[in-house]
């Protein structure tokens, strides 16, 4: 069974916020990129204690 999270993110067309699910502590990099018209948010995702990359780029629809 998936699990959702609602994250509170501003309107910054840039921004990092670190969350922690379970025991892993994360960090995010949201990017807005107005290309497609209609825009969209591109997402990386990177353990927050060693800052290796686990996602780069990917697409966020809207929920």
């Amino acid at each position: 069974m998936a699990t959702f999270y609602r994250l509170a993110v501003s309107s910054d067309p840039y921004q990092t916020l670190k969350v922690t699910v379970g025991s892993t502590r994360y960090q995010l990099s949201l990017r807005y990129n107005p290309v497609p018209p209609g825009g969209q948010w591109l997402v990386d995702i990177s353990d927050a204690g060693t800052n290796k990359a686990l996602s780069t780029g990917t697409p966020q629809t809207r929920a």
